[in-house]
This record gives C-alpha cells, structure tokens and sequence, in this order.
C-alpha cells in the first residue's frame, strides 16, 4: 500500500499534464503457485472474469489512496501487456503518443515511484528520460 500512496502523490503532483491509468496483470503470487501469503488469498485466473474480479482489489486499494478515478486497463489472458512490457508483478512506465519514453524496473525489488517522478519530470521538461 505504501508504494500506491506514493503513486497517488506523484499522480496529484501531474495529473493537470499527464494521463495516468493502472493496468492489472497475472496475480502475482497466486495461492496455487508461487504463494507468499499475500494481503489477497487469489489463485491463479483462469478466466477473464477471474482476472476482472481480482482487478476490483486494485479499485479498492486505489480508492484508499485516494486515486480511484484513475482507469483501470485489465490485460487479457493471452498476457500480451505483461509479455511486453515484463509487466509481473508490478512496473511502471511513461508512454507519450504510443511510444514508450521510459520503463521503471520490475517490482517489488526495482519498483520506484520516485524514479518515475524524476523521469517525468524530465518528460515534462522536455528532456529525455
């Protein structure tokens, strides 16, 4: 929760300039895989239905943290988003005009807000990331 406070910071800090939206892939630690006694007790989707009830979690947590309106992405089965951008379990990344300008590292390990604020910042200036 920690690290979608800090989002939600960098999100009030932008949102007059930048679109932000959330995406939600594979469960990251699902209780008939890599089970790590998560806050979420899910097993792996099976359906998209599975994968759209799991993403209402995210509202939720988002909606605590005060960035509920943002919208909310689910990837498909097939797991294109998450293939393309190695997006399990958690990144973060900067699109402008359907080219990707930055791409943060993999979470929880390499998962910094605030590497993506000062790469935005730099976006917004103009610079490259």
């Amino acid at each position: 929760m920690e690290a979608l406070e800090a989002f939600a910071q960098t999100v009030a800090l932008h949102r007059d300039r930048v679109d932000f939206c959330f995406v939600y892939v594979q469960e990251a630690h699902p209780t008939d895989g890599w089970d790590v006694g998560s806050k979420y007790r899910l097993a792996a989707h099976t359906s998209l239905n599975d994968r759209l009830q799991a993403a209402q979690m995210l509202v939720k947590d988002a909606s605590a943290a005060g960035v509920a309106e943002l919208p909310l992405l689910v990837d498909g089965m097939d797991d294109s988003l998450s293939e393309l951008f190695g997006a399990a379990p958690e990144r973060l990344a900067i699109i402008r005009h359907g080219r990707l300008l930055w791409l943060g590292g993999r979470g929880p390990m390499f998962y910094s807000v605030a590497e993506l604020n000062k790469a935005l910042t730099g976006v917004l200036k103009g610079e490259d990331p």
